[in-house]
C-alpha cells in the first residue's frame, strides 16, 4: 500500500501574524508531507496570504465562536488536491487528494465542547464528510464533556 506521511495539530490560534509565521516555519520543517490543522481562529481575510502552503481551510463563520476554524497544508507539490467538502461552523474539511500513485480522502475536523445534543449533531453529520470510496483518514480533536 502506498504511503502517505500525516501529521494533525492543534495549533489554538493562528490568527496573529507573529504566532501565523511560527507556525509556517515550524510546518515547513516538519517531515511529513500534510498537515491536518484545527483550531485556526483564522478568518478568510488572513488566509489569503497562507498560498500555496495551505491547501484548503475552513473559516471562522460569522455565527460561529472564535475558536474554530481547520486547515489543511500540503508540504509536497506532488500532492494535488480535489473535491473538497466544508460544513458551515469551520469545524469540518474533507478533501480528495491525489500523490504520484494513489488517492486518498482526508477529513480534518473539530469537535464542539458543547453538551450531548451539539456533539450528537456534530457525530451524526460526520457521515457526509467522511464517506467516500478512497482510503480515507480521519483527524479528530474534541476536548470537553461527552
Amino acid at each position: 500500500m502506498p504511503e502517505l506521511t500525516i501529521a494533525t495539530f492543534n495549533c489554538a490560534g493562528m490568527a496573529n501574524p507573529i504566532r501565523r509565521a511560527a507556525f509556517f516555519d515550524l510546518f515547513r520543517r516538519l517531515p511529513v508531507q500534510v498537515i491536518l490543522v484545527q483550531e485556526t481562529h483564522s478568518k478568510t481575510e488572513q488566509e489569503a496570504e497562507w498560498a500555496p502552503r495551505v491547501v484548503v481551510f475552513n473559516s471562522i463563520k460569522k455565527t460561529a465562536t472564535p475558536k474554530n476554524g481547520v486547515a489543511i497544508f500540503l508540504n509536497d507539490p506532488n500532492i494535488k488536491p480535489g473535491m473538497t467538502k466544508r460544513d458551515l461552523e469551520g469545524r469540518m474539511l474533507a478533501v480528495d487528494i491525489s500523490t504520484q500513485s494513489s488517492k486518498f480522502h482526508l477529513l480534518n475536523t473539530y469537535a464542539p465542547t458543547a453538551g450531548m445534543p451539539t456533539k450528537s449533531a456534530y457525530f451524526d453529520s460526520l457521515y457526509f464528510h467522511a464517506y467516500s470510496n478512497l482510503p480515507t483518514v480521519i483527524a479528530m480533536y474534541s476536548i470537553g464533556q461527552t
